[in-house]
């Protein structure tokens, strides 16, 4: 009996440890990130497939939110209303993704445009970004030279955006749906 008891916890231990390890969706294991916002996140590489060819692009997923919706929220509070709407990636939710076009993130001149996305289910809660430069770059790839200064200043900006009580986003993406 023992035995049987034993056996029965080792599985049931076994079971749980693999139900609760985190992977992205194409499976591959990822350590989230802590950033001194106190922003924990992660980037995923997935790839887009169109008619011609397959190219991938790295989205940041911030796990540290109140909703799927807070990079939407966060950027039309910071950057005003959006110039594109798309249907979601993860189609789990009523929020479509909301595109920013020739965005000057640091006053610089440079251009960006930014891609808002989320997903909230029973395996995943998180709210994301996708950063385009001018030159059809991926700003989120490891070698780009303002990576870190991009996923700085959006950081932060979420997380001031965390103490925001505006509801005024939600009630213009209702009336602009």
């Amino acid at each position: 009996m023992y035995t049987i008891m034993r056996s029965i916890i080792l599985l049931c231990l076994t079971f749980s440890f693999f139900c609760c390890s985190q992977k992205n969706q194409y499976g591959t294991k990822k350590a989230p990130v802590i950033n001194k916002y106190q922003q924990k996140y992660s980037i995923t590489t997935f790839p887009i497939v169109t008619t011609k060819d397959t190219t991938s692009i790295n989205e940041i997923r911030f796990f540290t939110i109140k909703s799927c919706a807070d990079t939407h929220k966060m950027m039309y509070e910071n950057y005003g209303l959006w110039t594109n709407k798309l249907d979601s990636e993860y189609l789990t939710h009523s929020f479509p993704r909301l595109v920013w076009s020739d965005l000057d993130l640091f006053g610089d001149g440079q251009l960006f445009s930014v891609i808002t996305d989320g997903k909230e289910s029973k395996d995943a809660y998180f709210a994301s970004l996708i950063i385009v430069g001018s030159d059809n770059k991926d700003c989120l790839h490891k070698n780009y030279p303002n990576r870190e200064k991009i996923i700085q200043l959006l950081s932060k900006k979420l997380f001031e955006n965390n103490f925001s009580i505006n509801q005024s986003f939600y009630q213009i993406l209702r009336t602009q749906s």
